[in-house]
């Protein structure tokens, strides 16, 4: 009798073992399906919005600068002092435009930079290099580029320091493949 009561208990830890075993991976499953959620709607998702909208922008931006050398450049325009003047209120009108797709693009970067710092904890650690030379980038811009012009800095200065960009080609290619690669990931994971 006391051998039966043994081995109905010792099934019973056995299925109690099994079962707990099953939650505890399902738990784990839901709580990563969940955090990869969380990357996806707080960093990366936001993250290939921008991105997508600069590249955008950066390719009007060139197609305005290729209209112009076409237009304006490439032509051979009359001396007369009309044509001269109506021509550069057209270069600078042409200009502006470029110059204010760039500007949205800085305008955005700093909406990039709010997402980085706020939501630190959702960024996988291989990409903090690549996110982190983003936001020196930005900040460079803001204090070294005031209203598009460059301080009074001599250019073997900024070429020693090193260069500035609106946004580097390395963070647009690892912002995408990470969308990417998140999403496959949250399809596999349930």
């Amino acid at each position: 009798m006391l051998q039966l009561i043994i081995s109905f208990m010792g099934g019973g830890i056995l299925v109690a073992l099994i079962n707990w075993t099953r939650t505890a991976r399902s738990e784990r499953t839901t709580r990563k399906h969940d955090f990869i959620k969380e990357q996806i709607a707080n960093v990366y998702g936001p993250l290939y919005f921008f991105v997508g909208i600069t590249e955008a922008l950066f390719g009007l931006n060139q197609k305005f600068h290729q209209a112009y050398n076409e237009h304006f450049i490439d032509q051979k325009w009359s001396t007369d002092t009309h044509t001269r003047v109506s021509l550069r209120k057209e270069i600078d009108a042409t200009l502006q435009i470029a110059n204010d797709y760039v500007g949205i693009v800085r305008d955005n970067n700093a909406k990039i930079v709010d997402i980085l710092r706020e939501n630190y904890a959702f960024i996988d650690p291989e990409d903090t290099d690549t996110f982190q030379q983003f936001v020196i980038d930005h900040m460079r811009m803001e204090r070294e580029f005031k209203a598009g012009q460059p301080l009074e800095t001599p250019h073997e200065i900024y070429f020693k320091v090193g260069e500035i960009s609106f946004c580097r080609k390395q963070f647009i290619e690892l912002v995408k493949a990470k969308f990417v690669e998140k999403n496959k990931t949250l399809k596999s994971v349930h």
